[in-house]
């Protein structure tokens, strides 16, 4: 079958046609960018060792084909189509002999209606051609992300608000014959080995196209790489432009969404789980106003008694008497006023413990009481007040950091940025951001030491006193049920919640590793395995796997500080010098950069792994002792000691934090033995200069930074700190994958989107703390 078309239907093709040529500029090319995307590439999540880009020979190629005449692109584009109507066609012959199944041309005939729509000019098949993506502005500065429009697409043959007439259809009445479907496709060029270039995905040209329903992922990839083919014939016989099956996305309208077992059981737990917090909250509401009126009542009551007895006291004639029932009078009007100040939280508290067992479960679901603790500012005798501001700070500066990280997938000027970004000083604290994590790690260690020392202190100084299976039981208690909560909600119903052109319909597109590796999460063993292997379920889960692993170990550490402390220090201290030493001997053998290009090169292989990642944790162990003995002994050093430590910290912070601009600019250039020494080091000293802010604060050598640290606000963010962690990707993620759009960033953009993700997280774990 010869397919004829007119010369509207052959534009429209052609304009299809050239997307796909250009697509190969978008992707960069070694012409001058290649230094340029390799480095950018080192930001994506997955960097890939290979050549960057598109290379010289496909935009020659490109070019070549876009000087083509009319002609030639209409006949590429024909010879295209035919060759797949053909194959389909084929293909359903032979399922209707075998089983009599017919849909598998259905692709194949819409595609053949769609083309002679066009070429009538009806309206309807305008829109699947102008739902196409089209090449946008700014090539050079990485605009990779061409997304069409996802909602016009859908809305072809179904319930579009907005119709387009064309000379054929301006009274058109039947209903229309093919419904769009959206799907967003990556293509990438392959060298000789038939890998993609420059990377996997990530660093493809995702192109957004419109087709009927009725073609399956397969088909649409089948039929976009034969319309590649005109370009393919130009290339270098090593060369050739690949449609990346496993990246393919078709959408349908999110009702129609198949509802999973996994979403169903979700959805019936949230509601258990809504439901009890309803009874729980009205049960609180009755309870505490009704115990709070009953007070009330039996103190008026009291106050009424005692005014008859001053009354009897004025006839009274000894002085003696008559003020002793004054005073007591008194106190008890004192008293009533101080009682109907504090009516929820007192009579709530000496009320809860006299309910049975049943209601005081109920009262754990109680918002009010939930609430209420979490907004509680007041704080015990000897407790670490300057940690909620640290806590606070670093899951801030989390959250800036995968601001960016996130939305690297969903921007169109990385190329812009990035060269922005060697030039910007202040940029560094984003790109040094991940020892934000390592303020964790060191606070967590010196929590974890310094509190067991004063519980070892309180019940007399016995090892054999503590019961070791609740320090490990509360510990797993208390982080895993919201944790398995988070992931089984985010796995299971992330994808009913919006649509979009980026946005995942499945849940393996979501995060495809959870359905059958959760129980790696739930063990806390994830970052034991690759990246390849199982450790992606809810990717930022690797610190709790490592936080989690340093815990269950740590006794050993404490049972030698406490017994021989001069080993235990002796040991920790050797297993820090051992975790540095390996850092700086796999950053020589590998040849990692500094910094954040080093991680990329190998995140899964030493970023996630507890043996490099222990020092900050062994360094907050040392300073958890360390302070624990200063506080027995009253340490009070001297001021110009205290002034030098002071400055030392804060040099090596700052050191840390900006001390790579010229190097990550390319100004500098390191040598790899300096590369490896600043990459064993680095974090043990980042954690060093964190617990020195920590001890001169608790020791009262904070002055202001103390005061600002220990703010009574900071107290509630402190509290939902891990539960923000928890949620602050989901947050990011389906901001970003809801955009119908890429994004252009620039400064306020950022500031924009940090601000709002931080507030989202925090009121998301508010919800999910209750």
């Amino acid at each position: 079958m010869i397919l004829k078309l007119s010369a509207a239907s052959s534009l429209s093709l052609a304009a299809l046609l050239l997307l796909l040529p250009l697509l190969a500029a978008a992707a960069g090319g070694e012409v001058s960018y290649n230094s340029f995307w390799r480095r950018l590439d080192s930001f994506r999540p997955v960097a890939d060792a290979a050549d960057g880009g598109v290379s010289r020979p496909t935009l020659e190629a490109a070019a070549r084909l876009l000087s083509a005449d009319g002609a030639s692109l209409r006949q590429a584009a024909l010879e295209a189509l035919e060759t797949f109507v053909r194959a389909e066609q084929a293909a359903a012959s032979f399922a209707v002999a075998s089983d009599g199944n017919e849909s598998i041309s259905a692709c194949a005939n819409h595609t053949v209606t769609l083309l002679m729509a066009l070429s009538k000019g009806e309206g309807w098949a305008l829109k699947f051609l102008d739902s196409d993506a089209k090449p946008p502005a700014a090539l050079a500065y990485g605009a990779r992300l061409w997304l069409g429009n996802y909602d016009q697409c859908m809305a072809v043959g179904r319930s579009d608000p907005i119709e387009i007439y064309g000379a054929a259809d301006e009274h058109r009445s039947d209903p229309l014959p093919i419904r769009g479907s959206y799907c967003l496709l990556a293509a990438a060029e392959t060298g000789g080995s038939g890998r993609p270039a420059g990377g996997l995905e990530s660093s493809a040209l995702r192109l957004g196209l419109c087709w009927p329903d009725s073609c399956s992922p397969a088909q649409i990839n089948n039929l976009t790489q034969l319309l590649l083919s005109p370009l393919q014939k130009l290339l270098p016989a090593n060369r050739s432009l690949l449609v990346l099956p496993q990246a393919t996305q078709c959408h349908q309208p999110r009702a129609q969404l198949p509802w999973t077992r996994a979403a169903v059981f979700m959805t019936c737990l949230l509601s258990l789980f809504g439901g009890f917090m309803l009874l729980g909250t009205a049960f609180d509401l009755v309870r505490t106003y009704r115990l709070s009126w009953r007070s009330l009542c039996r103190s008026r009551k009291q106050l009424l008694v005692n005014e008859d007895e001053e009354a009897d006291a004025e006839t009274a004639t000894a002085d003696g008497i008559s003020a002793a029932a004054a005073d007591g009078g008194g106190h008890l009007v004192n008293g009533i006023a101080n009682g109907g100040h504090e009516t929820a939280s007192s009579f709530s508290a000496i009320a809860a413990d006299r309910l049975p067992l049943p209601l005081r479960l109920l009262l754990c679901f109680s918002v009010l009481t939930n609430a209420r603790k979490i907004a509680d500012v007041s704080h015990s005798e000897g407790t670490l007040t300057c940690v909620h501001g640290l806590r606070f700070l670093s899951m801030s500066w989390v959250i800036l950091g995968h601001t960016y990280y996130f939305a690297f997938g969903s921007l169109n000027n990385m190329g812009q940025l990035y060269a922005g970004w060697q030039n910007d000083w202040t940029f560094q604290v984003i790109a040094n951001a991940t020892v934000s994590v390592d303020s964790f790690f060191v606070l967590s260690g010196l929590l974890s030491t310094y509190l067991f020392f004063r519980e070892l202190q309180r019940m007399g100084g016995g090892l054999r006193k503590i019961n070791w299976l609740m320090f490990y039981v509360h510990r797993y208690w208390r982080l895993t049920p919201p944790y398995l909560l988070v992931m089984a909600t985010y796995v299971s119903l992330f994808q009913y919640v919006y649509e979009g052109p980026m946005y995942p319909q499945a849940p393996a597109a979501i995060d495809p590793q959870c359905p059958t590796d959760w129980w790696k999460n739930a063990l806390y063993i994830n970052n034991l395995f690759s990246a390849e292997s199982g450790a992606g379920c809810m990717g930022w889960s690797w610190y709790l796997a490592n936080d989690m692993q340093f815990y269950i170990v740590s006794p050993l550490l404490f049972c030698l500080l406490a017994i021989k402390p001069a080993l235990g220090v002796g040991v920790t201290s050797a297993l820090l010098l051992a975790s540095v030493t390996a850092m700086g001997i796999h950053s020589t053998v590998n040849g990692l950069a500094v910094g954040f290009f080093g991680i990329a090169q190998e995140f899964s292989g030493i970023y996630i792994k507890p043996w490099f990642r222990a020092t900050p944790y062994l360094v907050g162990v040392l300073s958890g002792y360390l302070l624990h003995r200063l506080k027995e002994r009253r340490w009070r050093p001297n001021r110009l000691l205290v002034a030098l430590l002071w400055l030392v910290a804060a040099g090596v912070a700052l050191s840390i934090v900006y001390g790579l601009y010229d190097v990550d600019g390319g100004r500098v250039k390191l040598s790899q033995n300096v590369a490896s020494l600043y990459n064993a080091v680095y974090r043990p000293l980042w954690a060093a200069a964190v617990a020195w802010v920590t001890i001169a604060c608790v020791t009262g050598n904070g002055g202001w930074v103390n005061s600002l640290l220990s703010q009574p606000l900071f107290a509630p963010l402190s509290r939902l700190t891990y539960c923000a962690y928890l949620v602050h990707p989901v947050v990011m993620l389906a901001y970003y994958l809801s955009r119908r759009q890429a994004m252009v960033w620039d400064n306020f953009s950022v500031i924009h989107a940090f601000l709002g993700n931080c507030a989202l997280a925090y009121m998301a774990a508010f919800v999910a703390s209750l």
